[in-house]
């Protein structure tokens, strides 16, 4: 099998995404946040949102403060997990 080219592209402008990211002095957010997340290293943090986000390209539908609030409430069968979820996530953004 031979390389698939799309791939090595898409991946290529996934990590100069990375780097653009990390560029906008995100570390200082990144390091507020790493004391209420499970992972001490930014290497991590970064690669997740990478991987959920594209390094913020994609943005998805619905704000994360609505998903939580929703499943935490609304008798969702996770609901606990939902409203601890919520509870970091405002920790996190200081609302």
């Amino acid at each position: 099998m031979g390389i698939d080219i799309e791939a090595v592209l898409y991946m290529r402008i996934i990590f100069r995404g990375g780097l653009d990211f990390l560029g906008i002095d995100m570390r200082e957010t990144l390091n507020r946040g790493r004391g209420y997340i499970w992972s001490p290293s930014l290497n991590t943090i970064w690669a997740i949102l990478g991987v959920e986000t594209a390094y913020g390209v994609n943005f998805g539908k619905y704000r994360v403060i609505d998903v939580l609030t929703t499943k935490s409430m609304t008798g969702h069968r996770r609901s606990k997990f939902y409203r601890d979820e919520l509870e970091k996530y405002l920790l996190i953004t200081e609302i």
